[in-house]
Parts: structure tokens; sequence; C-alpha cells
């Protein structure tokens, strides 16, 4: 009829209608959004587990030896320590024995060259010794200076040995002087010594190397000499010279000896392990301290061999401390691993399950105040892949 009202669509029919032509659309629509959404939240959640670096060294003797005390007060537990800093001292009194017998056998060779200087000369006494004079003469002109270098070397090494003990003297007294256990006049005798010992071996430096150059000038004026001629005097002298080469391999080891007479820190940390103390007889190798690294340099983690993950060196990664989840930094992908690992079982998320990953080295942000050894969530972006080819 016109003009007639039109009779409503019933309202279960408008919902029957909706649930079979709109909702499926509606229903993977929002499936298709949410599944987009939770998939670009899972590549901000942490993906993997990295550590910070933590170094830990055993700062060993090199010598066989006995302990001495140190100036300062004993080291203790979780005192901070520079790098170079004495850690401990070895007792001196076996490279003073080693000096000694090397002085007196430096005597007994001198007076062998001069012996033999005499015996050349009747032996050769005569027409033929007028025609090798000069090139004997130049040949044990080398050998005495030779002996005379060997010779400085054992008075430095004598004066280097005397140095340290009036050094750690010196050092000794210091802190006692401030402590007011000693007078200042003490501290400065003890000083005024050290720096005369100083002086002393400057010196006997310096008339080493002059000894030294003549000893050059001598080696050069022998090569002019024909080869004949020093054919003959190299036969002559040959059992001197080996005598004197066993003497300089010796000074060279009661030096080495003596250098590592002296245990330094080879890097700044804190001492969490003592070994040895002073008194004790060591070994050469055993452990005096421990040193841990106060800072780390870098972060270590590993990509398990099941997670969809390419770590790219360069690539972008998120850095959050344990400790702090909420704090987050921005990091980048260093090093990368040439071979796939063992996990460290402190490192898994399920102790009782190995794992094996690929290891990873991430620089280690400068406002991120870790300490070595603390474990730190990795998160490797998704959308980092698509921007590393």
């Amino acid at each position: 009829m016109p003009g007639a009202k039109p009779i409503p669509i019933p309202l279960s029919q408008r919902w029957r209608r909706f649930r079979y032509l709109l909702l499926p659309y509606l229903v993977v629509g929002v499936s298709i959004v949410t599944i987009s959404w939770l998939w670009r939240k899972q590549g901000e959640f942490a993906n993997a587990v990295g550590e910070v670096e933590a170094v830990r060294i055993d700062v060993a003797v090199a010598n066989d030896g006995l302990l001495v005390p140190l100036p300062q007060v004993p080291w203790t537990l979780f005192d901070a320590v520079q790098e170079n800093k004495i850690i401990a001292r070895l007792d001196d009194a076996q490279v003073q024995a080693g000096l000694k017998t090397l002085a007196a056998e430096m005597i007994e060779l001198e007076k062998q060259v001069g012996a033999a200087e005499a015996q050349v000369a009747l032996d050769q006494f005569g027409s033929q010794y007028d025609k090798f004079r000069e090139a004997i003469r130049l040949a044990f002109r080398v050998e005495n200076l030779r002996l005379q270098v060997l010779d400085r070397n054992v008075e430095l090494a004598a004066r280097e040995v005397e140095f340290q003990r009036l050094a750690a003297r010196a050092d000794f007294l210091e802190p006692l002087r401030d402590g007011g256990f000693v007078t200042e006049l003490e501290l400065i005798d003890a000083r005024l010594l050290r720096d005369e010992t100083a002086a002393r071996i400057k010196e006997a430096e310096i008339a080493r190397d002059e000894v030294f150059k003549q000893g050059r000038v001598a080696i050069e004026r022998f090569g002019q000499v024909p080869e004949i001629e020093r054919a003959e005097i190299e036969k002559i002298l040959a059992p001197l010279r080996a005598a004197l080469a066993t003497q300089e391999s010796r000074i060279d080891q009661l030096r080495l000896q003596l250098d590592s007479l002296v245990v330094r820190a080879p890097i700044d940390g804190i001492i969490t392990s003592i070994h040895a103390w002073p008194g004790q007889a060591v070994r050469a190798g055993d452990p005096i301290v421990t040193l841990a690294a106060d800072q780390g340099r870098y972060i270590v983690s590993y990509v398990a061999e099941d997670q969809a993950i390419e770590p790219r060196i360069g690539m972008t990664v998120a850095v959050r401390p344990r400790a702090n989840p909420r704090e987050q930094h921005e990091a980048t992908v260093e090093r990368i691993g040439p071979q796939v690992e063992p996990v460290p079982l402190h490192q898994l998320l399920d102790p009782t399950k190995p794992q094996w990953g690929l290891p990873v080295r991430i620089a280690l942000p400068a406002k991120l105040a870790a300490r070595p050894g603390e474990l730190i969530d990795i998160t490797f972006r998704r959308e980092a892949f698509a921007d590393n080819p």
C-alpha cells in the first residue's frame, strides 16, 4: 500500500545476518592485526642471555725463592691494585751468590786471557811473530775489551741488586715516617743511599758503553787482517771465546733472574685470593694472588641453534641488565665466533637441558653500569635482520 510503513526486520534476523556476513571478516581482520602486533612485540622480548667479560688472572712467580715483606702493609682481600704495581718480591740471596761466583770466574778468565797472550808471544817469537804481531795484538785487544764489557755487566748487575734493596728500604721507611715511627733524617739518609746507587749505575752504564764502542773499533780493525792470519788466530782463541760466550749467557740469565725477583700486577684489578705470604718458599709458576678485573670490555652472548636468528657484525641489539629490566641500551655486534659451542651452564634458561650456540661479542654500552660476570638480557631485533644484507 502506498505510504504504508515497512515491516521492521526482526532483531534475531539482523543478528543472524551479522554473524554470517560480517562477523567472519571482522574476526579475521582482528586476528591479523593481533598476530602482527604480537609478532612485532616478540622482537622486543629478550631472546638471548649475555655475560659481561670477567677477567681473572693468577699472578705467579717466575723463579724459585723466598717471599720477602713489601714496604707497604701486606695485601688483603679485595684490595684494589693498579697495573704494574708490585705484588710480591723474592729474596735476592741466590742472585747475589751467583754474582759472586761469576765475579770470581771473571778474575780467573782474565788470568787465562793474559796467560794465553803471553804463551802466543813466546810461541811466535822470532820472524814469524813479527809477521803476526799486529794481528795477534788486535785479536787479544778484542777479547780483552769483550772481557771488560762482561766485567762492567757483572758490576751493573750487583749494583742493580743493591739499588732494589735500597729502594725497597726507602719505600718501607716512608709510611713509617708518616706515622712517626722513624725520623725524617733516617728517611733522607735512605733516599740518599738509593739515589747514590742509581747515580753509580748510570756511571757504570756509561763506562760499559764506552768500552763497547772501543770493542767495535777493534773488531773492525781486526777484520782488515788477511783471512789466512785471522783463521790461524781464531784457532788459538777458540777456547777463550767459548768461555767468554758462556759467561755472557750466565750474565743474561742472572739479569733475567734479577728482573723476575719483583712480581708486578699485569692489569688493574681487585685481589680476590691470596695464595702465598711473605716468609713462604715458592716455586716457579706458583700463584701469589688472583686478580679480577673490575671492569668488563664487552658482552658475550650465544645464539642458540634452534633460534631463527642470524647475527651479523654491525647488527643493532638491545641490552637490559637484570638488576633493572626497565633500563635498556642500544649496542652493536662486534665479532662473531667461528664455531658453535656449548652455552655456559649459568646462561641457560633451563640448566638441565644443555644447549649449543654461536658465540657473539657485543659492545658494552658506555652508559651501562654492569659488573664483570653480570648476566645481561639480549634482544636480537627481527627488523635488524632485514637491515643487514
